[in-house]
């Protein structure tokens, strides 16, 4: 096993954030839907990650503790994670003068988190104030 690997981050939209969103942004079900990161077989098997254990996603702008999800369609090196509050923590803000910050191609470190609990949106807020 190892410590960390290296990463690229892949964000978009899914199915079930839709469906959270109509419940409400608030809601059990849209936080479920976005604070979580999709890890390959193979990478997930390099850090010894089972389904739902916690990871810490590190870029050059800051770090998330997000639930770790082992996929069988992503290819090594990659991992997805919906876009959202969570994922908001460690993207730039720069747009490059396309007015779109880079969502996709973000480089990234991923480690299993043990100990660390999956912030709430509760907390995302009080971090982003201050408070």
């Amino acid at each position: 096993m190892v410590d960390k690997i290296d990463v690229i981050i892949l964000t978009g939209r899914t199915l079930q954030q839709g469906i959270g969103l109509e419940v409400g942004k608030v809601s059990e079900e849209y936080s479920k839907s976005v604070n979580y990161a999709e890890i390959s077989r193979g990478d997930s098997r390099a850090l010894g990650l089972t389904n739902g254990s916690p990871v810490e996603v590190t870029t050059a702008r800051g770090k998330v503790v997000l639930y770790g999800r082992i996929s069988e369609t992503l290819s090594p090196g990659l991992i997805f994670v919906p876009y959202g509050p969570w994922i908001n923590q460690v993207l730039g803000p720069d747009t490059c003068c396309t007015g779109t910050p880079q969502l996709k191609g973000v480089p990234a470190e991923l480690e299993l988190a043990e100990g660390k609990r999956v912030p709430t949106l509760l907390d995302l807020v009080k971090a982003m104030r201050g408070t």
